[in-house]
């Protein structure tokens, strides 16, 4: 394995920079280790934007940057790598982790980008480098001649287990209610009527432990919760409660601006905010330099409310349930969750599609 800090350095000795990143698990060790070293690090709200800011860099100092991703962010990246970074010439080092790897186990939401990423690749014509911990500097050099050669993006593959497990500082504001305390504390107050549609994550995972109430789980797509909540508002009456998270709210934020325009009476949207992207190791997210309340407000939900423990909620939980929205709750919970190890996941018992199919039978 490679450690994260001898990655690191050979990144910078190439003069490469500086680092972009939407987290994914297996790139937790060099995101924990850039933050606690004080390395120039920038947490964008998904890989589009990632592209555009490596953009930006390249055009005002002429240095190649690094966008770190999850293979699946290649989809969110790929019209900027083509009508952008391609045509423009502008170089970037993308680092992608190898989700879904065929011959590797992994969750369902990795197999089909898994299997098809080195294709991707391919058809995007960009070079590539599957990193090995034996000749990873040599790999560096080799992909940074190429871009510099072609003025062209170029990507090293970074496999599961390839970096060695570097554990950074912990950074929990310590706010009083836990995941899985909002969440329980929500499905009772709304009910077993109502629709949920829990984003993916963890997030999906304690609603499922919490109690399965037919919610429409996600396993993938980051950032679809409240999309796909606002359709299905639109078609029935019932209260429908979106579990995202602030995360997943912020990468496809423009869903809210759908959500002021439908004036959807009957959706509550609920942003259960611990700071950071939880499932990938508790790298931070840009929540604690926003206010959710004021974004909210000026796509024009009609209710704002907040709340940071078990009784705040419970009251925010219950006018929205009796009030017409839409209704936007923003709740601090803390970092604290169930051991990963004991925290089943959706998908150990129901495929995708059963968990449509049970969630439709609601209708």
């Amino acid at each position: 394995m490679i450690k994260a800090k001898e990655f690191v350095k050979e990144l910078i000795n190439n003069e490469l920079g500086p680092f972009i990143e939407v987290p994914c698990s297996i790139l937790a060790p060099l995101i924990n280790y850039m933050l606690d070293n004080d390395i120039r690090l920038e947490t964008p709200a998904n890989e589009a934007i990632a592209m555009g800011l490596a953009a930006g860099h390249y055009l005002a100092t002429g240095k190649i940057p690094v966008v770190m991703m999850q293979n699946s962010g290649l989809c969110n990246a790929m019209n900027a790598l083509t009508s952008l970074h391609g045509i423009y010439e502008i170089p970037v080092l993308l680092i992608v982790t190898w989700r879904g790897e065929p011959g590797k186990k992994d969750a369902p939401e990795h197999l089909i980008v898994g299997k098809k990423t080195e294709e991707f690749l391919k058809v995007l014509n960009l070079p590539y480098k599957i990193l090995t911990p034996e000749r990873f500097r040599t790999e560096i050099k080799e992909i940074v001649k190429k871009i510099k050669e072609t003025r062209y993006p170029g990507v090293l593959i970074l496999r599961k287990g390839i970096i060695k497990e570097y554990r950074g500082t912990r950074r929990d504001k310590g706010f009083p209610l836990t995941m899985r305390e909002a969440i329980a504390t929500i499905k009772e107050v709304a009910g077993k009527e109502v629709f949920y549609i829990s984003t993916n994550g963890h997030i999906s995972r304690v609603s499922f432990s919490v109690g399965d109430h037919s919610d429409f789980y996600m396993l993938g797509s980051m950032g679809h919760a409240l999309p796909i909540g606002l359709g299905v508002a639109l078609e029935t009456d019932r209260k429908v409660v979106v579990l995202d998270g602030d995360g997943s709210c912020l990468m496809h934020a423009g869903a809210m601006a759908s959500v002021g325009a439908d004036k959807p009476k009957n959706l509550v949207h609920i942003v259960l905010d611990n700071e950071v992207h939880g499932s990938t190791g508790g790298q931070p997210s840009l929540s604690s330099k926003i206010n959710f309340s004021k974004i909210a407000r000026g796509f024009m939900y009609k209710n704002i409310l907040t709340a940071k423990t078990e009784p705040e909620l419970r009251r925010a939980v219950k006018k929205a349930v009796e009030k017409d929205g839409p209704t936007f709750i923003h709740v601090k919970i803390n970092q604290r969750t169930l051991p990963e190890k004991n925290m089943p996941r959706v998908s150990d018992t129901h495929t995708c599609p059963e968990i449509k199919n049970k969630f439709m039978k609601k209708f």
